[in-house]
């Protein structure tokens, strides 16, 4: 039966071989050999699952032959077969690399079940070694797959922080780099566009590309190393998509995908931010102008207020002096009454002096939202 397990017998008796053959032929495929050289040809045409080797051979004996079998085929289980049965013997057959050891004259039973607890280990052995193997690609995917998704959380972490749609684009461009892939990005807002590049430089063809691409009727377009995905702000191109590796290409393509979307987001937020900083802008705006024809009509109502108190002051000052000749007063008298007007009149004085300083800051702060509301 062609499932059955492989046990090579090694021995520089035939007759040995004969009776060992016997021994296991019912349960196990059999083969032999007379030498370690014939025994090494075996093993490279015909690989057994385990091997039953006689310890004293000439012209290599057993323990050399052992340390050769599995150096070239290493852990292929190797049962001894020896006379010999004192413990330094035994001992050398482990050290040599066998993995179990039975003295002559044979028991059957006692050798079959010795081959099948081996066969048993072995099998054992390589599937924990298979499960081993499996754990530690399951953890290097998961160890991928980790560090991928950390390039795109960090992208939105510091992307989100970003105030403008030039700023963004290059944070796309680094983050393309970070996966290792060549590219270019686009982002748009309204009829305006930005453009870079993983190299730092994007031509006049590279630019057409993208401008063209924003018109694509699919989310995504591949052909060969290109990869084109397309949202509605944001456009990625790239240059060395893996499709040779399709478990690569698969995962790269899910994480730009998310990776655009999310860009798409962010310009919108910038949009919106944009939006709301420019109504702000023209609430200030709005503000100034409402204060600057304020202190206008200050400064117009200032000046006629002063003109006003400069005419009432003359005509009292005249009035003053025609009422001295009617009411025929003392030169005393009038030089009394005179004095008090004009300490008043001196004190009206003083005030509108204050008065035209106040009218220079009004004029400083006028001209300031001026120049204020034509830079805008």
């Amino acid at each position: 039966m062609t499932d059955r397990a492989k046990v090579l017998i090694i021995d520089d008796s035939p007759n040995e071989i004969r009776i060992l053959m016997e021994v296991l032929r019912d349960e196990f495929a059999v083969l032999g050999a007379t030498s370690g050289e014939q025994a090494m040809a075996l093993l490279q045409k015909s690989r057994p699952d385990l091997v039953l080797l006689d310890a004293v051979m000439e012209p290599m004996d057993g323990y050399e032959l052992c340390a050769r079998i599995q150096s070239l085929v290493p852990g292929l289980p190797v049962i001894f077969v020896s006379v010999n049965a004192r413990t330094e013997e035994i001992l050398k057959g482990y050290d040599a690399g066998g993995q179990d050891y039975v003295t002559k004259p044979i028991e059957p039973d006692l050798l079959r079940k010795r081959v099948r607890f081996c066969l048993q280990q072995a099998r054992e052995l390589a599937q924990l070694q298979s499960e081993k193997q499996e754990v530690s690609s399951m953890a290097m995917a998961a160890l991928g797959s980790a560090a991928d998704i950390g390039i795109v959380l960090n992208f939105v972490r510091e992307g989100i922080k970003l105030g403008s749609q030039a700023l963004l684009v290059h944070k796309i461009t680094r983050t393309l780099a970070d996966y290792g892939l060549a590219g270019l990005a686009q982002v748009r807002s309204g009829d305006q566009f930005w453009n870079a590049s993983t190299n730092g430089q994007v031509g006049a063809l590279e630019a057409e590309v993208l401008r063209r691409s924003r018109f694509m009727d699919r989310r995504l377009f591949a052909q060969g190393k290109r990869l084109i995905i397309n949202y509605d702000f944001v456009t990625l191109l790239i240059k060395n998509h893996p499709s040779d590796n399709p478990k690569r290409a698969g995962e790269l393509c899910d994480y730009l995908t998310i990776l655009g979307e999310n860009a798409n987001d962010l310009i919108q937020k910038i949009r919106d931010d944009l939006s709301v900083s420019e109504q702000r802008v023209c609430l200030v705006l709005d503000a100034l102008r409402d204060s600057q024809n304020a202190l206008a009509g200050i400064q117009a109502f200032q000046k006629q207020y002063k003109s006003d108190s400069m005419l009432l002051m003359n005509q009292l000052s005249l009035e003053v002096e025609e009422e001295f000749v009617r009411l025929d007063l003392t030169e005393q008298q009038e030089q009394a009454i005179s004095a008090i007007i004009q300490r008043k009149l001196n004190e009206a004085l003083e005030m509108a002096q204050g008065g035209l300083q106040l009218d220079e800051q009004l004029q400083r702060v006028t001209d300031s939202l001026g120049e204020l509301t034509r830079s805008f």
